[in-house]
């Protein structure tokens, strides 16, 4: 989570805002405020602004033990557009959004992201979690 200090992270969520498991729990380790996040429906981005970060919550599904959709994390990403821009932000650190404990497909994930950000002046930097 070295990122954290010089790029937004973005990762997702699920709207009972459980987060304790996964990249989730481990940025919530790193950037306690976020566990406070705020309530947004499915298809929304919750944000987290401490000091020099932020922290972009991509709100994927109800519950933490249900599954995403391509179409809610489409949405998602949509809305992340959005706030990117406003934000000024130039890069953004994620996981493979969707694909470790919600079992998405990267292979369909990656082009719906440059799908959806295409025309954003943005670098993205893929990163997985450290099994230590």
């Amino acid at each position: 989570m070295t990122a954290m200090p010089h790029m937004a992270i973005g990762h997702c969520i699920s709207e009972d805002r459980a987060q304790t498991k996964g990249i989730a729990k481990t940025i919530c380790d790193v950037c306690p405020e976020n566990r406070n996040v705020y309530h947004v429906p499915i298809g929304s981005v919750s944000v987290t602004k401490v000091d020099t970060y932020i922290v972009y919550n991509l709100v994927t599904k109800e519950r933490y033990f249900q599954k995403p959709t391509y179409e809610n994390l489409e949405m998602c990403l949509k809305n992340l557009r959005a706030k990117l821009i406003e934000d000024k932000v130039t890069k953004l650190a994620i996981p493979e959004l969707g694909c470790g404990l919600d079992q998405l497909q990267w292979s369909r994930v990656l082009p719906l992201i440059k799908k959806v950000l295409q025309g954003v002046e943005l670098d993205i930097y893929v990163y997985k979690l450290s099994d230590h």
